[in-house]
């Protein structure tokens, strides 16, 4: 797993509210961990507003999100 979702993860972690039964936590979590992922796939494409051609910033921002995460699809 790539460093950045791995340090996500830990934030999403230390995100969810303690005493929660394990059903609940693992759906708070989830849902803390989507959202910081969503975030971040945001910020990536963010850095690619002000291309003139919407298409090459789109397969940009594309192949941006996945060399962030270290995804291959």
């Amino acid at each position: 797993m790539n460093d950045r979702i791995q340090e996500l993860a830990a934030e999403a972690k230390e995100g969810v509210p303690a005493g929660l039964e394990v059903d609940r936590w693992i759906e708070c979590y989830n849902e803390i961990f989507a959202k910081l992922i969503v975030r971040e796939c945001v910020a990536v494409c963010m850095s690619r507003v002000g291309n003139r051609d919407y298409n090459t910033g789109r397969l940009h921002c594309t192949f941006d999100i996945k060399e962030h995460f270290g995804v291959e699809l």
